[in-house]
């Protein structure tokens, strides 16, 4: 029961000590007002679902807490703008790298499933914080790739993707993707289209195949969704109703009923709702036109933050935390959860690095040579 709530312990923990640390004059008070928007537009929402009461109330207030967290670890992370040693860098790769060894043990100990998402989320997340903390050499590169190799072991197709999406970024990108530039568009283009390539089984079952089969779960999912956005225009069918834990494993939404998914394998009550929440872009319909409106705004704003990064190193992992919450949500809700979290922190980390460190950490001496 405790693992159930574990993230959502770790993320009251960090915005508490986010909230200790307001006042010290080692923060970026900047993302503040942002933070303080996003928060206001959440409990927009909240009070929104509870008025259409689409589904039970208890439903829209889980998901709300559950759609809030990865912002709030986002915001958090961004305002605290941690800079580490290098004996602090040591010790954080130590434990990610100990804690996959770790898992890799044990589950070798009991049963290791076909598909291992959490074992993929691992060694990718492994893989980029090797990246990040090491110097820029040739034995680093290959070896943080080499970790991120190790997760195909997960089994799952998607990260397959995410393998050739490392690799493209890490060893092909020089410098930084400048937006309708050709070079661009042309590394753009190859690098999606090695990734379909690679990943060319599930993207013909979700995207291609899928659709013209109205008994397959995931691509109903796809096809319903933008009912749902017309049908509750202009701001969604609200929290808990469509696409998410608390609209089906939680409170089954009538929504599933509305629509003919009720009876689809994978999606029925009696499923528990294997396959309800196991796509994030069809729960963007829970908040209609407006709600994907602010989703488009929030990452247009990071990927513009993103390409003001100085350093290229910092710039590759947030662009490849970027690629990954695209790439995984086709087919899962990681976005919202504790895998979420480790794409979103590193991206703020990434982003906290465009202020030179000296400025926030002047020594004594440095401080009275320049007072005199």
């Amino acid at each position: 029961m405790v693992n159930d709530y574990v993230d959502e312990f770790m993320t009251l923990i960090l915005i508490l000590f986010t909230c200790k640390k307001l006042h010290s004059r080692y923060v970026n008070r900047q993302p503040l007002k942002e933070a303080w928007a996003c928060i206001l537009i959440f409990l927009f929402y909240l009070v929104y679902s509870l008025i259409l009461k689409v589904n039970v109330p208890m439903a829209a207030i889980i998901d709300f807490q559950q759609q809030v967290r990865p912002y709030a670890v986002f915001y958090c992370t961004l305002i605290l703008m941690p800079q580490f040693s290098k004996r602090q860098k040591k010790w954080m790769l130590f434990s990610i790298l100990a804690s996959l060894v770790g898992y890799l043990f044990w589950k070798w100990l009991t049963i290791w499933e076909s598909e291992n998402v959490i074992f993929g989320s691992l060694s990718i997340g492994a893989g980029m914080t090797y990246y990040l903390f090491t110097k820029e050499t040739g034995f680093n590169r290959y070896v943080s790739t080499a970790i991120v190799l190790f997760g195909l072991l997960c089994g799952k197709f998607k990260y397959i993707g995410e393998c050739v999406a490392f690799v493209g970024v890490v060893f092909l990108l020089k410098k930084k993707i400048k937006i309708g530039s050709q070079k661009s568009i042309a590394f753009a283009l190859v690098l999606i289209c090695a990734v379909i390539f690679f990943a060319w089984s599930r993207f013909d079952s979700y995207f291609i195949a899928g659709m013209s089969n109205d008994q397959l779960a995931r691509p109903m999912m796809y096809k319903t969704a933008p009912k749902v956005f017309m049908d509750y225009f202009p701001f969604g069918s609200g929290l808990g109703t469509f696409g998410t834990s608390a609209s089906a494993k939680t409170y089954y939404s009538p929504l599933y009923y509305k629509y003919g998914l009720a009876e689809i394998w994978g999606l029925s009550p009696s499923d528990h709702g294997a396959f309800n929440a196991d796509s994030f872009y069809p729960g963007l319909a829970q908040f209609g036109f407006v709600g994907l409106f602010f989703f488009i705004v929030f990452w247009k704003r990071r990927l513009s933050a993103i390409n003001n990064i100085p350093d290229l190193r910092y710039y590759k992992i947030a662009i490849m935390a970027f690629l990954c919450l695209a790439i995984e949500n086709t087919g899962d809700t990681s976005y919202l959860s504790g895998r979420g979290m480790v794409y979103f922190m590193l991206i703020a980390l990434c982003l906290s690095q465009k202020e030179p460190q000296r400025r926030f950490f002047r020594s004594p001496n440095t401080q009275q040579n320049q007072s005199l």
